[in-house]
């Protein structure tokens, strides 16, 4: 246990208007004691608040395992799922995860959908070029279409109040929503979404700026979805927490803005009583 606390020690050390830090469990809880540790010290700290990884296939243990977690404030998603062999890769767009979407609805949590790397076997345009694999690219592009096809799906028109959360500003959906947009409204090809991406991202999505540290991007993202749809984090262990904080303390921001994007939408979105 005293590795997660170092982290926040250290967190706090370097980012002093920080007051709440996020532990968002990508361990799936069969591995032994991981889950029950885990919420232990969450649960002891009152300005750290975690978010548990359910498995999205067993619908009934997911529900009853995150009641049963107190503390948690979301949902965490480890990219898609598989079944059958191991090239498989099932989005949880389809119609089968619907009872578990109204579950997350009527909990009234949101939901934050982490990378996978792509599946080896339709990772073809990435051989020869390994530094493009992983966070470099693919789990831009993996979560990306992910996101895209849920928007596209009609699932947040049956499920309005479901509040996706996308890593690293949103993994570069926001610079082509315009022409995704515009594609789909030239060749809509019965599509089920009932309105456009961008309308979803300004109502149903939330982007955080983990790994992604740079002012312009930040202000474009902001322009795009607006500026209670973004929220400051780190993207700790791949990123360096110090770094990350260094720049949001100096970003090109309003003193006002900075207190929202740090601070005040996370509490809104996660209910936080602080």
């Amino acid at each position: 246990m005293s590795l997660p606390k170092r982290i926040v020690q250290k967190t706090v050390a370097v980012f002093a208007g920080l007051i709440v830090f996020f532990v968002f469990l990508t361990i799936p809880p069969y591995f032994s004691g991981v889950l029950p540790n885990w919420s232990a010290w969450i649960i002891g700290i009152p300005w750290v608040f975690g978010t548990i990884w359910i498995i999205f296939r067993l619908v009934h243990w997911a529900y009853d395992e995150y009641e049963n977690r107190i503390g948690f404030v979301g949902v965490n998603l480890n990219g898609f799922s598989q079944k059958g062999d191991a090239d498989t890769q099932i989005f949880y767009d389809l119609p089968e995860f619907r009872p578990l979407w109204a579950a997350i609805e009527e909990l009234d949590v949101p939901v934050y959908l982490h990378p996978r790397n792509t599946l080896p076997s339709q990772a073809r345009s990435y051989e020869g070029h390994p530094w493009f694999e992983h966070s470099g690219w693919a789990f831009a592009v993996e979560t990306a279409i992910h996101t895209l096809r849920l928007l596209a799906s009609g699932l947040f028109d049956e499920h309005p109040k479901l509040q996706l959360i996308v890593g690293h500003l949103g993994k570069r959906i926001p610079f082509d929503l315009w022409r995704v947009d515009h594609r789909i409204s030239k060749s809509p090809q019965g599509i089920p979404a009932k309105k456009s991406m961008t309308k979803y991202f300004r109502e149903n999505v939330h982007l955080t700026t983990s790994g992604n540290f740079h002012d312009e991007t930040l202000h474009y993202t902001i322009q795009r979805v607006g500026i209670d749809r973004v929220m400051f984090s780190v993207d700790y262990p791949f990123e360096a927490t110090e770094e990350g904080a260094v720049w949001f303390d100096n970003a090109n921001l309003t003193e006002a803005d900075r207190v929202q994007i740090g601070r005040d939408n996370a509490i809104k979105l996660f209910k936080l009583d602080l």
